[in-house]
């Protein structure tokens, strides 16, 4: 997931989301009806599950994480939608500081874009689940004094499937570990996604945020469609 496309699809019914994710604090408030998202973008609403007092709450914060530092000016220039998992092992201030405050999230989405081909006449392709299953990225949070409450998905190299789209892959966690990742993280949960996790296909350069999922999965076989 790239920094300069950055997009998420996100189909999940209100239901079986709080069931699934175990939330105990009241879901209310912006975004709580879990609105279909079929394009989401950097600085939009994304939801998101942590930890709380009673176990777990959902919430939509803004998509790019803004540290406490940053101002106005900053924010305009950095969104910061991905961390990349390299340089919080190096100790990067931005997203070193709320992973060792134990500020870590899960970011529950269908589906997520990458582009690929010359700039003026680049694919868009739609990365998925071969079984339709959800991906949990994971992710950071942090809370501005003035500008509210952000996230971002940490990313790590592509596997060779990815490689052949982008050089970024955003890192999901299997469900053994989200209870981990929120309580008692590490670095070593952060792992490369292995080649048959998903697959890619080629998809319309414009679809609109409000489109039903149906009109971004092209009839089947799919079978792995990449270049």
């Amino acid at each position: 997931m790239g920094a300069d496309h950055g997009r998420i699809a996100r189909h999940i019914k209100r239901n079986e989301f709080d069931e699934r994710f175990k939330i105990t604090d009241p879901f209310i408030g912006a975004g709580s009806n879990l609105q279909p998202h079929s394009d989401t973008v950097p600085t939009d609403p994304i939801l998101m599950v942590r930890k709380s007092v009673t176990g777990r709450e959902a919430k939509e914060i803004r998509w790019g994480l803004i540290p406490p530092a940053f101002d106005d000016k900053m924010v305009k220039q950095r969104t910061n939608s991905c961390a990349r998992l390299d340089k919080l092992k190096g100790g990067l201030p931005w997203w070193r500081d709320p992973f060792r405050a134990g500020q870590t999230c899960l970011v529950p989405v269908t589906g997520y874009y990458e582009w690929a081909g010359p700039p003026r006449n680049q694919t868009r392709y739609y990365f998925c689940r071969p079984s339709g299953a959800l991906f949990v990225f994971a992710g950071l949070w942090q809370r501005h004094p003035t500008m509210g409450e952000s996230a971002t998905i940490i990313t790590t190299d592509p596997n060779d499937y990815v490689a052949k789209i982008h050089d970024r892959t955003p890192i999901w966690l299997s469900e053994d570990k989200w209870d981990a990742w929120l309580t008692r993280p590490t670095l070593e949960m952060l792992q490369q996604p292995t080649d048959d996790d998903l697959e890619a296909f080629p998809v319309r350069n414009k679809i609109n945020d409000d489109a039903p999922e149906s009109s971004i999965v092209p009839e089947l076989p799919r079978q792995r469609q990449l270049l």
